[in-house]
C-alpha cells in the first residue's frame, strides 16, 4: 500500500517533471451510486449503465488541478468526497419468488462517506491548435483514465443506534480460522467519459462526466463471503457483543410461520459473491478555470 501511495504523489506532482502549457483549477458536484453484493439485481460489467438503482443515488463533491499539453493529453490530481449506500429492502417483489427476492429476505444494509484522491491521464481527441485558437465555442469529448487512493467505513442502524460494521467482522472476519478483518484503506481505478464545453476566451469551461471505479475491495458494504456460525460468536466474544454480531450478521426476514427460507443464512451458505469486487460511479457537472496560458484569438 506505500508503495502505491508513493506512486500516487509522484503522479500528482508532474510540475518537477513536465513543463505544462497551461492550468486548471475545478470544482464538481453530482450524484454517486454504488454497485456490489446488495444491489437490487445481480453485478455484470454493464450494471452502470442497465442497473442503475435510484434508491441509493447519493451526492458527490470534487476539486481538481489538471495540468494540459498543447494538444489532446492533460494529467491532473483530484479530490472526491461522497456517500455510498445499499439496501436489501429495494429489493421488495410482493413475495414473488424472482432473482432479487433471496436479497430482500437476506435483509443487509450499509452506507458510508468515501474520501477519495486521483491521478488520471485524459485524452481529448478534437483539442487541436485549430479549435483551440479561435474565437468560437468548443465542445471537446474526453475520455480518462488512472488511479486512486480512497477511505471507507461502511456502517449501518440497528434498534436506532448506528454501528461501525468493519470492526465487529460480520463473517468472522479476525477470529481463530477466518480471514482478517478487510482494510478501510483501498485502491480505486478509475474510467471516465464526459464532455466539457470552453468559452471562446479559454478562461472557462463546463463539463459533465461519468467516471466508473473498480476497485481492490469486495467490502465496500461488508458483504462479500459466507455465512458464519453464529453460534461461534459466544466462545470469542462478551455476550452483549456476541448478541450484536448475531443481529447484524444475519438480518433475514422470516416471512411464514414454518420459515421456510431460514436455510438461506444458515452456515457457509452464499452472505456475498466474493469473486467480485464491488465499484461504484460518479456522474458530476463540473465548472473549470484555466490560467498560465498564452493564446491570440483568430
Amino acid at each position: 500500500m506505500k508503495q502505491i501511495f508513493t506512486l500516487i504523489i509522484l503522479l500528482i506532482t508532474p510540475s518537477c517533471l513536465i513543463h505544462a502549457q497551461f492550468q486548471e483549477i475545478q470544482i464538481g458536484i453530482g450524484s454517486s451510486n454504488y454497485y456490489g453484493d446488495l444491489n437490487t439485481t445481480k453485478k455484470n460489467v454493464f450494471q452502470p449503465i442497465t442497473e442503475h438503482n435510484a434508491f441509493i443515488i447519493n451526492a458527490s463533491y470534487s476539486l481538481g488541478y489538471r495540468y494540459h499539453f498543447d494538444e489532446f493529453y492533460s494529467i491532473g490530481a483530484q479530490l472526491n468526497i461522497m456517500s455510498l449506500s445499499g439496501y436489501d429492502s429495494d429489493n421488495y417483489s410482493k413475495g414473488f419468488e424472482n432473482a432479487g427476492y433471496y436479497r430482500y429476505l437476506r435483509n443487509l444494509n450499509f452506507y458510508t462517506d468515501l474520501y477519495e484522491i486521483s491521478t488520471q491521464l485524459t485524452y481529448e481527441p478534437l483539442r487541436d491548435e485549430k479549435r483551440w485558437y479561435n474565437s468560437k465555442w468548443f465542445p471537446s469529448p474526453y475520455v480518462s483514465a488512472g488511479i486512486g487512493l480512497f477511505h471507507y467505513n461502511p456502517r449501518t442502524m440497528f434498534n436506532g443506534k448506528e454501528y461501525e460494521l468493519q470492526p465487529l467482522g460480520t463473517e468472522g472476519q479476525g477470529l481463530p480460522g477466518q480471514q482478517d478483518k478487510y482494510s478501510l484503506t483501498q485502491v480505486s481505478f478509475p474510467v471516465t467519459l464526459g464532455l466539457k464545453v470552453y468559452n471562446p476566451n479559454r478562461r472557462f469551461a463546463i463539463s459533465m462526466d461519468f467516471s466508473y471505479r473498480l476497485t481492490t475491495t469486495d467490502y465496500l458494504d461488508d458483504v462479500s463471503g459466507l455465512y458464519y456460525n453464529k453460534n461461534n460468536f459466544d466462545k470469542y466474544y462478551d455476550s452483549q457483543t456476541a448478541n450484536l454480531l448475531k443481529a447484524l450478521s444475519d438480518r433475514r426476514i422470516e416471512v411464514d410461520p414454518t420459515d421456510k427460507y431460514k436455510y438461506i443464512t444458515s452456515e457457509n451458505q452464499m452472505r456475498g459473491n466474493s469473486n467480485e469486487n464491488d465499484g461504484f460511479i460518479t456522474m458530476q457537472l463540473k465548472f473549470s478555470y484555466f490560467f498560465n496560458h498564452q493564446r491570440e484569438i483568430q
